[in-house]
């Protein structure tokens, strides 16, 4: 595709085996050539997706007109949606959607395999001034939908109402579409206010979908906060984060939660994956940045491993049992305070770690390590020939045991997946 200006972020999406996704987009006075692309002109922002067959060549494209940039894209029989944030009004094949007086809102746009429209949703009706930043989610299983993130004060949900309006402070909400785009429930958690402090808070929100509408929500709050979650007030910590998870069932009720001290402080510590099982285990992996991560009966200890990251990963059963646990000693220094890079525009994709699960047999996990970690992996220490490595391990997710690792190294390296 070519464009007069840096693309914003491409996103690759798999459809099929035999066919893929590019999704990107253009800012006002970026001229776009495509041979599929004829209406994409530079008078508008425009967010733009072709799929390829597995030979790479362009079979079908579409567009949406005033918006560049998608924060999350899925792909469920092969057809595409996109989550975004719409800082105006949008047209999506015609069809306008009017921010009216707010400054923002997000909208959830789904399309068939030959990428015709079937469905959008525009989810807020904001007031002035009020902002979101949610992350979407899709259940491979039946393609529904979720939106979540942390919020600061109530905001009027489409078809829905008010939420946060039974909170006095910060508040998470989980919200859930089906296929079709219609909201089947929404989840809130706020504080039990009488035994935090004053300025009680979650640190993050990951949502990770199970079997059969099954939903797994881990994060972390801060000091001398208590949050209220399945009718408990979890611990309120005077010197360290605290960290969570709670199941909610497909009808996006709670069925038990789990809490843990971070022993230390961490933005960046946390369960980043859960991969879900038959049967409805998990196995979760995770960054700890205090040398100690606790949930529930899981407990990863890393001796001297303070202001350090480390990874771990562990498997736990349906109702939040403990079965095994493994910790990866890789010893980068703590990013949390990384200076931004001056090239961050252009590589805002790079990312710490990451987590794949290969038919719920082996989870490929991969991260930076440091060249004076001494990082082993199934018995074999890692080559350390420069300063910086990324690691590549496969562990059994049975029973968590270390099948290969493999390394490599270099002065100045990024990792994108």
């Amino acid at each position: 595709v070519g464009l007069s200006s840096y693309p914003s972020e491409p996103q690759l999406v798999e459809a099929d085996a035999q066919s893929f996704y590019w999704i990107s987009g253009s800012n006002v006075g970026t001229s776009v050539n495509h041979v599929l692309l004829p209406e994409v002109y530079s008078d508008f922002s425009n967010l733009f997706f072709i799929k390829y067959n597995r030979d790479g060549i362009a079979q079908k494209s579409n567009y949406i007109r005033g918006v560049s940039y998608a924060k999350n894209a899925f792909s469920f029989n092969g057809g595409l949606a996109i989550g975004f944030q719409s800082y105006g009004d949008v047209e999506v094949n015609g069809n306008p959607i009017l921010l009216g007086e707010a400054d923002e809102t997000e909208i959830l746009v789904t399309y068939d395999v030959d990428c015709n429209l079937q469905k959008y949703k525009k989810i807020w009706d904001l007031t002035y001034s009020q902002y979101v930043n949610s992350e979407f989610a899709m259940d491979p299983a039946d393609g529904s939908f979720y939106v979540y993130d942390i919020a600061y004060e109530p905001m009027e949900l489409v078809d829905h109402g008010t939420l946060g309006k039974d909170f006095p402070g910060q508040y998470f909400y989980l919200i859930k579409y089906n296929r079709d785009l219609e909201l089947e429930w929404v989840y809130e958690a706020g504080f039990d206010m009488d035994a935090s402090g004053a300025f009680p808070n979650y640190q993050k929100i990951n949502v990770h979908p199970g079997q059969g509408g099954a939903v797994l929500v881990t994060g972390s709050y801060g000091t001398e906060s208590s949050p209220l979650i399945h009718g408990r007030s979890l611990p309120a910590y005077a010197d360290t984060y605290g960290n969570f998870a709670v199941m909610l069932n497909s009808a996006g009720a709670p069925q038990w939660v789990q809490d843990g001290p971070m022993n230390g402080f961490g933005n960046r510590a946390g369960i980043f994956e859960a991969c879900s099982l038959p049967g409805g285990d998990f196995v979760l992996a995770g960054v700890c940045t205090t040398g100690y991560f606790k949930l529930g009966n899981a407990e990863i200890v890393f001796p001297g491993g303070e202001n350090y990251e480390n990874l771990f990963v562990y498997r736990i059963r349906a109702n939040g049992d403990f079965v095994w646990g493994r910790a990866i000693r890789n010893m980068r220094p703590n990013q949390d305070k990384k200076k931004k890079s001056a090239q961050s525009e252009v590589y805002r994709a790079r990312i710490d770690q990451d987590a794949i699960n290969w038919r719920n047999k082996v989870l490929y996990l991969t991260g930076y390590f440091n060249s004076m970690s001494g990082l082993s992996i199934a018995g074999r220490t890692l080559d350390t020939q420069y300063d910086e490595g990324i690691f590549v391990a496969a562990i059994d997710m049975d029973d968590g045991t270390e099948q290969w690792g493999y390394g490599v190294t270099s002065d100045n390296l990024n990792l994108y997946g």
